[in-house]
């Protein structure tokens, strides 16, 4: 009988570590996969270095074993055949599918002008490189859902001093957790009060000179021309109209009163006109064109 109830305190000492670091086991299980669902500002910067870097690496196309490296004429140019362990499709896609989703792995290989030849994946030959550290890079959520993040991430520009300002998508997928769901992109989304169209316009009968710092070139628009004549101007609206990956088009409406006599291209009353707009520093953009006819497609 003894040796029954020892056993049964045995097993019942034995049962009790058993149980509880089955319930610890499971709660950091818990603890971690909460983890993965929440997206941090220093995983967000890691995913987008780990596309940079995947990126460039492509680009050249991957370290090339000694012998390896072929090159082809095809229409009148020189290709050269990636690196073996991506020179198909599904290495490729299985390479860039560490820090993009699938959809997006896509997109960037549609977007490399590669082409098949005999059987294996070839670019043109060339030789590039980025100044940008997406290593050091800075992350500020701009919005997040269950499964998704827009992050923007303020890159250093080699030993400049300065940073471009990118945007970034991301996904949590199931099976591998935060991608990069959309390539990051200059963010071009312009505070109104510092847009150059609205500044060129502010300034335009006050300082001149204000107008044209306005422009990435300062002669590529005749302001002096343009506000002779002008009594009065009001901007009615601003807005955007098209964007691509490094440029914006605004459309403007503006209000005018004008001198008797008056023999620009404006009308008295309400007039419109369109300004192409890019990035040329951390929150800093310029014009680089203005006119009165759309220079980009609609979104």
């Amino acid at each position: 009988m003894r040796k029954v109830m020892f056993a049964g305190l045995a097993l019942s000492m034995l049962g009790s570590p058993v149980l509880m670091n089955t319930e610890v086991l499971a709660q950091v299980k818990s603890e971690n996969a909460q983890m993965v669902k929440v997206l941090s500002n220093e995983m967000a910067v890691q995913v987008a270095a780990d596309f940079a870097a995947a990126s460039a690496y492509v680009q050249r196309g991957g370290d090339y074993q000694e012998g390896e490296y072929r090159t082809f004429t095809h229409k009148g140019q020189t290709y050269r055949y990636l690196a073996a362990d991506i020179d198909t499709h599904k290495e490729l896609m299985k390479y860039m599918a560490n820090s993009l989703t699938e959809k997006a792995a896509e997109n960037f290989i549609k977007a490399q002008g590669l082409i098949l030849h005999i059987g294996k994946l070839a670019q043109l030959e060339a030789d590039g490189g980025s100044l940008l550290n997406w290593e050091q890079a800075e992350a500020e959520l701009v919005r997040e859902e269950k499964q998704s993040a827009v992050y923007r991430l303020f890159v250093p520009v080699g030993e400049t001093g300065e940073r471009q300002t990118y945007i970034a998508e991301y996904q949590n997928l199931k099976s591998s957790g935060w991608r990069i769901s959309k390539e990051p992109s200059l963010d071009l989304d312009i505070p109104f009060n510092i847009n150059p169209a609205f500044v060129f316009f502010h300034y335009l009968l006050v300082d001149a000179e204000v107008s044209k710092d306005q422009f990435i070139d300062r002669e590529s628009f005749p302001v002096d021309e343009f506000k002779k004549g002008i009594t009065k101007l009001e901007v009615r609206s601003l807005n955007e109209v098209a964007r691509n990956s490094s440029q914006v088009e605004y459309e403007a409406r503006f209000y005018v009163e004008l001198e008797s006599g008056y023999e620009g291209s404006l009308t008295k009353g309400i007039n419109q006109m369109y300004f192409l707009i890019q990035p040329t520093g951390e929150m800093e953009f310029k014009i680089e064109s203005a006119g009165t006819a759309r220079q980009l497609l609609k979104k």
